[in-house]
């Protein structure tokens, strides 16, 4: 039940408690001391009566005088509490008595030393006298626990009056610094935790525990909610991505029931995330016997039986291996969608498994791709095994990686010969270095076109025009070379032979054109006898013409 009180209760009842407890230590502390100081304080009353009587009662002892002695202890009636008294003489006899009751008979008192002896309610005082003589007086002692009482009522009084005011201000305390802060922080903490705000604040002033306490607590809640608005930031990240993301992405608990749903998985399943979320497993659009296989493949590989359920997409990411592999999904209206699913286990600080998220996309168009691209591989291979041309392809390493049919044919090899060879094994040593020249300019960027001679497999020389090309990934490495080569062997037959005959025509014509020479030589050496047989001829004919003028002019 006390468990259960707030702590204002439980600090009043501490606090009423310990006022309690110190009433009663105060007062037995006080009932002890006062019962160690009654024989001090019935001595104090009682030896001066006595000093008076032995002094008094000396002769009437000394003279075994009873009236005397009487008289002596008459005095007595003077102190109301002095209720007895007795001289004795030292044979045992009675020498005087007083009674302050009527009924009093002699007691024989047992010879005891000097001193204050304490009955239940009577202080017995005995006091040796002359001549072997006793002096016994009796006190009540009703008077003397009267005033302890009294002391102690009102010790007890100041006491409860003192407790209740130091009780009553030191809750008054403890409710303004201790309870109204913890209570105020409590509130708090409760409204944090139902409302989630963690905006809250509490007072916080001073540098004692509490108001250290708050602002811890303050501290506290602006770490908190510094965290909160960064995991909000990143769960409204991770929420857009989600949603945003182009490929499923489905979450499931560790048990297999699907906790979220992306919108991308609800358009490749055509089930809405209302419609699974926290009520399906991915068995749900999973073919059965697919998921059996997958099952014998597991238990196989793992050496333990694993059975065609939610065990064939854990089974691995438990023991922490990658799961990636390719499934038939079926969708909500029975069709069927091949898909790659990737499987990771979410793994908790204590490295505990918390649940599994899915990453899966649709292969339909990449399987359509696929299958394009091996037709279009048949039919470039088609294409590239019955052309004309010889179609060699080099690595990197200038590692011969494909030579199609033609080009094996062309040199007399199989194309399996030649995979794996480097292209100078079928060249001719003295061509080698040109080679390599025009491999580096592959590796620059050049494309060349040039002529190239290779030894067949028999040694007989093959004669090519060669187109070639270098290959480069989406990075601009260099990946090799692609060439083209033509069989120009005829051409090349074709064009000695041209020019064998260009060299002998020119041969013949260089002899005949000597002669043509010397004739002309000769020719020329006649037209000069005839040409300058005419210029004489003219020049008599001009002389005679001259003379038969001449011989006219002298006629009459």
């Amino acid at each position: 039940m006390f468990r259960r009180l707030s702590i204002r209760n439980k600090l009043a009842f501490a606090l009423w408690g310990a006022a309690l407890l110190a009433f009663a230590v105060a007062s037995a502390a006080l009932a002890f001391f006062a019962s160690l100081t009654l024989e001090r304080r019935a001595r104090q009353i009682m030896e001066p009566y006595a000093q008076l009587v032995s002094v008094g009662a000396e002769a009437a002892v000394a003279f075994e005088d009873p009236g005397r002695a009487r008289e002596i202890l008459n005095t007595l009636r003077a102190n109301p509490q002095i209720s007895e008294a007795e001289i004795v003489l030292g044979d045992g006899r009675l020498l005087a008595r007083y009674s302050s009751r009527s009924n009093a008979t002699f007691r024989h008192h047992p010879l005891k030393p000097d001193g204050v002896y304490l009955n239940h309610n009577t202080a017995e005082l005995v006091q040796s006298l002359q001549d072997g003589a006793h002096l016994y007086l009796a006190m009540s002692l009703d008077e003397l626990n009267r005033q302890t009482r009294n002391v102690l009522l009102v010790f007890a009084a100041g006491v409860v009056v003192l407790l209740v005011s130091i009780t009553l201000g030191l809750l008054a305390a403890l409710q303004r610094t201790i309870v109204r802060p913890i209570s105020t922080l409590a509130e708090t903490v409760e409204q944090v935790r139902i409302r989630g705000d963690y905006h809250q604040r509490v007072p916080a002033s001073g540098a004692d525990e509490v108001a250290r306490l708050g602002q811890s607590f303050n501290a506290m809640m602006g770490a908190i909610q510094e965290q909160d608005n960064d995991l909000r930031r990143l769960t409204l990240f991770q929420r857009t991505l989600l949603d945003s993301a182009a490929h499923g992405i489905i979450s499931t608990a560790p048990d297999g029931v699907v906790s979220s749903f992306n919108p991308a998985a609800e358009r490749l399943l055509g089930y809405t995330a209302d419609e699974v979320v926290d009520k399906q497993t991915p068995a749900c659009w999973h073919d059965p016997e697919e998921m059996a296989r997958r099952a014998l493949q597991l238990s196989e590989e793992l050496g333990e039986t694993i059975s065609p359920g939610f065990d064939v997409f854990a089974a691995r990411p438990r023991r922490n291996l990658p799961e990636e592999n390719e499934w038939t999904f079926i969708r909500k209206d029975g069709a069927c969608v091949p898909v790659h699913l990737s499987v990771t286990a979410l793994r908790g600080e204590s490295d505990r498994i918390r649940g599994f998220v899915g990453l899966t996309y649709d292969l339909t168009e990449r399987k359509r791709a696929e299958e394009e691209r091996r037709e279009s591989e048949a039919k470039y291979r088609r294409i590239v095994d019955t052309a004309i041309e010889g179609i060699w392809v080099l690595g990197p390493d200038t590692m011969t990686t494909f030579a199609n049919a033609r080009m094996a044919e062309m040199l007399g090899y199989s194309g399996e010969e030649m995979i794996g060879r480097p292209l100078t094994d079928f060249m001719f040593e003295e061509d080698a270095p040109d080679h390599l020249r025009k491999m580096e300019n592959h590796r620059q960027g050049l494309s060349e076109n040039y002529e190239r001679r290779f030894r067949r497999k028999n040694g007989e020389t093959v004669w090519t025009l060669t187109s070639a090309t270098p290959i480069f990934d989406d990075e601009h490495h260099f990946q090799g070379s692609f060439a083209m080569f033509t069989d120009i062997s005829e051409k090349k037959l074709a064009e000695e032979e041209l020019r064998r005959l260009k060299d002998e025509l020119e041969q013949r014509v260089q002899e005949r054109t000597a002669e043509l020479a010397a004739k002309n030589a000769e020719l020329e050496r006649m037209n000069r006898i005839f040409v300058g047989r005419e210029l004489r001829m003219v020049e008599l004919k001009e002389r005679i013409g001259e003379l038969e003028k001449k011989l006219g002019e002298r006629t009459p």
